[in-house]
């Protein structure tokens, strides 16, 4: 979170490459990232498919499904974009072997700026991991 970076900037003498943070759309810390990036800091994402609870909620999610069909890609491939397209670090998970291909089939499409828009809106501050507001 912000508040962590101020702490961590004002008592280190290098500073950090990277924040590893959970980043998904419904997720999207769009204030974090900027402030990282005015840092020069990369945010790297875990939990980009929602880890176990929020990949339910987002396999399903209408407006991820439209716009996986109208680029005929997966909804987590569409998600892994998306965080690509923000210039955030992903870091796909998969427990099956037949996932990891698709997951690297990233680079030959690119997501309109209207469709990241609506990908953008689903925000809702939702976390499925742990809760960093509880971090002194």
């Amino acid at each position: 979170m912000i508040k962590h970076m101020e702490e961590l900037l004002n008592h280190c003498k290098v500073l950090p490459t990277v924040n590893q943070v959970e980043f998904h759309p419904l997720l999207y810390q769009k204030e974090l990232l900027e402030y990282c990036e005015g840092k020069g800091v990369v945010i790297q994402a875990y939990s980009s498919l929602g880890a176990v609870k929020g990949w339910q909620i987002l396999s399903q999610n209408e407006t991820l499904i439209k716009v996986a069909k109208k680029y005929e890609r997966s909804v987590p491939q569409i998600l892994l974009k998306w965080g690509l397209q923000h210039n955030v670090c992903v870091i796909p998970k998969t427990s099956r072997v037949e996932n990891l291909k698709p997951n690297f089939e990233l680079y030959d499409f690119e997501i309109s700026k209207e469709d990241m828009a609506l990908i953008d809106a689903l925000n809702s501050n939702t976390r499925f991991c742990w809760d960093p507001n509880n971090i002194v």
